[in-house]
């Protein structure tokens, strides 16, 4: 035998399940605002990405003229 709390949940998964399968309005706007937020969260991450390539380019820019300026004359070498 099942007990009531076990015959409860079945119930709840089994209406949420019809409900999903049906299709209701509620439920498609419910999908269509997590498309929306994945959107969101990869555009976000892709606007990351972007902005992390810029510093690196900033810095690897500043190091270039660094290393320029403190590059020793040739004629010291010998």
């Amino acid at each position: 035998m099942r007990s009531a709390r076990s015959r409860r949940n079945r119930t709840k998964k089994e209406d949420y399940s019809v409900e999903f399968i049906g299709g209701s309005g509620q439920k498609r706007g419910v999908n269509m605002n997590m498309a929306m937020q994945s959107f969101g969260y990869g555009l976000a991450a892709l606007l990351f990405c972007i902005t992390v390539l810029g510093v690196c380019h900033k810095i690897k820019k500043a190091a270039r003229k660094l290393l320029k300026r403190q590059h020793p004359h040739k004629g010291e070498l010998s």
